[in-house]
């Protein structure tokens, strides 16, 4: 089926706050992983695997400990979406550059935040991870590792800095992506949980046609 990036945006952002995030931290989800989109880079898959594996878990679990030296988290594998959010605020900090996590799940959605930064910012950042070494700077990406590496579920570390300019990148894409039936229906499945089910008290409040429906 195909979509377009808005439509990635805003269903990965009410997939990340049905699967328990806060509306803020959602919508930078939503950004990050139409940001990927732009680039063809499997962002709703990577998604829907990280809430699939962690639907069970308290996030307080998968944030960084400390944000001073290597990041840790309490459970032992960083959230990427939370590490993402928190490299987003910490980068451009005098003194945290370059920033490591240690373990961390599906390092590619946390490029997505730093991408995101990149071009609202015009910044230019290097991220790597094991096989992989990622540049991003407003309008350009340069990738360069083995789907396997960029795909991985678990990498050993993450290391973020920031990059001068660079001049060898592709362009974002322009128009619809293309997402596996299944993989986009499970990312609704996720959304669907920010809806409330109608009840007489919501309907006396003044959602939906009230108790009497007469149309």
């Amino acid at each position: 089926m195909t979509c377009s990036l808005n439509q990635i945006d805003q269903t990965s952002r009410k997939a990340a706050r049905g699967a328990g995030l806060p509306w803020g931290l959602a919508d930078d989800v939503g950004k990050s992983v139409r940001w990927l989109h732009t680039y063809d880079l499997s962002g709703v898959s990577m998604l829907v695997a990280l809430l699939d594996r962690y639907d069970h878990f308290g996030y307080k679990d998968l944030a960084a400990e400390s944000l001073e030296g290597t990041w840790k988290a309490r459970q032992g594998v960083l959230s990427p979406l939370l590490a993402g959010a928190s490299l987003s605020d910490c980068i451009d900090r005098p003194g945290v550059d370059p920033i490591v996590t240690g373990i961390i799940a599906y390092p590619i959605l946390a490029a997505g935040f730093i991408g995101n930064i990149a071009q609202i910012e015009d910044h230019a950042f290097k991220l790597t991870w094991p096989g992989v070494s990622l540049y991003c700077q407003r309008g350009g990406l340069r990738l360069d590792g083995t789907s396997h590496a960029i795909e991985i579920e678990t990498a050993e570390f993450l290391c973020c800095q920031r990059a001068d300019s660079e001049r060898t990148c592709r362009s974002p894409r322009i128009g619809e992506v293309s997402i596996e039936p299944g993989v986009w229906n499970r990312l609704e499945q996720y959304a669907q949980r920010t809806y409330v089910e109608a009840t007489d008290a919501s309907r006396l409040a003044g959602a939906g046609a009230g108790l009497n429906d007469n149309d």
